[in-house]
């Protein structure tokens, strides 16, 4: 297995910090083929939170999408240094996040539950 200068720690959770069944579906995405055996199966579906996995840091992409409306969550992403030290971490309660993770840093994006933004389609 190839060795990695660090590692992410990712988290999802509850916004009250219940435990709650199949609260999100995620994708593990990396174009990195030394990497992908590390990062476990791309896809979850009807996971549970509290949620943490500790991923090697390299150029991963994660995306998380709520599964249940009525539950707000709250996506982070840790990424730390070969010492264990914070390089950059990221954050977001959208309905779909999206998290972009490189050696650059990270980038954090979403979309908010259809229906619920300043151009949703009136009803």
């Amino acid at each position: 297995m190839a060795q990695f200068d660090g590692r992410i720690i990712w988290r999802v959770q509850s916004t009250d910090s219940d435990a709650r069944s199949k609260t999100f579906d995620a994708l593990i995405l990396s174009n990195d083929p030394a990497l992908r055996p590390a990062l476990g199966p791309p896809r979850l579906i009807g996971i549970r939170t509290p949620f943490e996995k500790e991923l090697p840091d390299g150029d991963v992409t994660l995306i998380v999408r709520a599964t249940d409306a009525t539950v707000p969550l709250v996506s982070e992403c840790d990424v730390l240094d070969s010492a264990g030290q914070r390089r950059v971490y990221g954050r977001s309660s959208n309905h779909l996040a999206v998290f972009v993770c490189s050696k650059s840093g990270i980038t954090v994006t979403g979309l908010p539950e259809p229906g619920s933004g300043p151009d949703s389609p009136a009803a």
